[in-house]
């Protein structure tokens, strides 16, 4: 998070001056739409804990000691 921070910075300050070098007015600002990003975050983290809990039941299911074995 920090770093995506530091990198719109960097972006940002590159286009907030003129060709002559003054400031743009207004000024660009950096702001992070919390609303929106937290149940986008939300469902992210739901797909993945589903996705992790679908595989877990999906090996746990599984007769390893017969898929293991060798048979030449």
């Amino acid at each position: 998070n920090w770093a995506g921070f530091q990198m719109s910075k960097m972006m940002v300050s590159t286009l907030a001056i003129t060709e002559t070098g003054d400031p743009v007015i207004p000024p660009f600002l950096l702001r992070t739409e919390w609303g929106f990003m937290a149940p986008v975050y939300i469902v992210l983290v739901l797909v993945i804990l589903t996705a992790i809990f679908a595989v877990y039941r999906a090996i746990g299911r599984m007769r390893l000691h017969e898929i293991s074995r060798v048979e030449v």
